[in-house]
């Protein structure tokens, strides 16, 4: 197994290649998707559900730990659910049907690799942790009582206001409000920021682990020489997904500001869910290409 080292142009070729395995199914490819994302929110909601019935038998728990400790288990899981979905765009090439049940194939795989799968899950914990702590200091980890937490503000905004009436009064944002909404916003930006560095040096170690049998270690430390190597070729694949972010953003703007003037701004926001949910699939189908044009199985020597 070697890395091979690409041109930078390779980075608009793996996004052009994810599209073209998304079309070969696009439904299919959507459904695993979104089957994906339910599987991680329904295991969160599941926890926080768990951890409030054990806090009401034991009272002398947090609950708050106790969701936090569970959503970490769940993110563990996500390097093997990841396998399981680039798995899916592997077998695409081969004309075999995509289905949600290929997102547990990791987990059929052998105990060992399971075990190397959630040990490398673990890291990718360890690391968001520090990440988290960096970016926001212990303050990040402090939970709340149900006593002390306050209901969290809902913005309605009505069809109609009165003339000379006030924001607040008619449900729009306070002031206070848009200034928690930035605040809120550019946390997040700066915790994805932070975090993405450690995303590109474990790009490859899900796969390594799967599909190469290497450990974590070792995984972890292939996917680095090979991220390095082809260091110009993310750079371009990472520009071309923003600028499609970009222009999807700015165009769905521009016809919800459309719609919303001929009363239909509901109905617009409706038709954009799906879009942004194909425009997803399709970026999570181009991290496949990334993989396969990069390593490459050397054949094994004849005796």
């Amino acid at each position: 197994m070697q890395a091979l080292k690409l041109e930078a142009i390779s980075g608009w070729r793996w996004v052009g290649t994810g599209y073209r395995t998304f079309r070969k199914q696009p439904f299919s490819f959507a459904a695993l998707l979104f089957f994906y994302w339910l599987l991680l929110i329904g295991s969160s909601a599941v926890i926080e559900w768990l951890a409030q019935g054990i806090g009401l038998l034991l009272p002398f728990l947090s609950v708050g730990i106790l969701t936090l400790l569970g959503g970490l288990l769940v993110t563990i899981a996500t390097p093997a659910l990841t396998v399981g979905f680039l798995q899916a765009c592997r077998i695409a090439d081969s004309g075999v049907q995509v289905h949600p049940g290929l997102l547990f194939a990791p987990f059929r795989s052998g105990r060992q690799t399971v075990v190397r799968l959630l040990a490398l899950g673990a890291v990718q914990v360890v690391a968001l942790v520090c990440v988290v702590f960096l970016a926001n200091g212990p303050s990040a980890f402090q939970t709340e009582t149900p006593s002390e937490s306050k209901p969290a503000a809902t913005v309605v905004a009505p069809p109609t206001a009165a003339a000379g009436q006030p924001a607040d009064a008619v449900g729009l944002p306070t002031a206070e409000q848009q200034e928690a909404m930035r605040r809120e916003a550019f946390a997040r930006l700066k915790l994805g920021l932070a975090y993405l560095p450690i995303a590109l040096l474990m790009w490859y170690a899900p796969m390594l682990v799967a599909w190469h049998g290497l450990p974590p270690g070792k995984a972890i430390f292939f996917s680095i020489v090979a991220v390095w190597r082809n260091r110009s070729a993310f750079i371009v694949y990472g520009a071309a997904w923003l600028a499609i972010w970009m222009v999807l953003s700015i165009g769905v703007g521009i016809v919800l500001g459309v719609m919303g003037m001929l009363g239909l701004g509901s109905f617009a926001a409706l038709l954009a869910v799906p879009l942004v949910m194909l425009l997803l699939t399709c970026m999570y189908c181009s991290v496949y290409p990334t993989y396969s044009t990069v390593f490459v199985v050397e054949p094994s020597t004849p005796s």
